[in-house]
């Protein structure tokens, strides 16, 4: 049987909205005679225990977030849980970004490396070695998230495995999306998608 690598940041027992879209392809992939493995997010991510029996008897690799960065957000979630905040606290940071032009800027040109982008150098590796292990014959990422179009991309050129790219929504041309990005921005998502779509 033929082995499919999904790459879907948000599967269940997440209880994100995009993490149905991978978990119904994987349950289905059986009819036509292909298995599969999965990489996705830690498991406590938007952790939904009602959620637990859904998750497919299949490989699954949770590293989609690791390194320096995740340390330090963890280490800041854990301070904020312990430290009581000012409501004054909270307005006075508030307005400091409203009024912030060079952090406004910044992410209106950068937008499009989301949220865990900066995970990916720590990423990669591990993604790699799963990938290798399964002997998988074709790489299928959902997204968004949208980094994970980027780390398929790049597998797919290490490895020569065939790529298919499933958006749940659209990358460039999604209004709400291009509502948030300058010119820069836009020019620089558009140069990154015609690069995934090459592939």
């Amino acid at each position: 049987m033929k082995k499919v690598m999904v790459i879907s940041p948000y599967f269940v027992p997440m209880k994100v909205v995009g993490a149905k879209r991978a978990l119904h392809f994987v349950r289905h992939l059986s009819e036509y005679q292909w298995s599969s493995a999965v990489m996705a997010l830690p498991e406590d991510h938007q952790k939904d225990n009602s959620l637990n029996s859904l998750i497919p008897d299949v490989p699954m690799w949770r590293g989609l977030r690791a390194g320096p960065f995740a340390r330090r957000e963890d280490r800041k979630a854990q301070g904020a849980k312990n430290k009581v905040k000012s409501v004054y606290t909270a307005q006075n940071k508030q307005a400091l970004s409203k009024t912030n032009g060079l952090k406004r800027f910044y992410n209106r040109t950068f937008n499009i490396f989301d949220r865990y982008t900066k995970f990916l150098p720590w990423v990669y590796r591990g993604a790699l070695q799963f990938l290798e292990a399964q002997d998988c014959q074709v790489i299928y990422a959902s997204s968004g998230l949208f980094s994970a179009l980027k780390l398929s991309t790049l597998l797919s050129k290490h490895t020569g495995l065939p790529l298919v790219l499933d958006l749940r929504d659209p990358w460039t041309i999604e209004p709400n999306y291009r509502a948030n990005r300058n010119r820069i921005g836009q020019w620089l998502t558009e140069w990154v998608e015609r690069a995934c779509f090459k592939q």
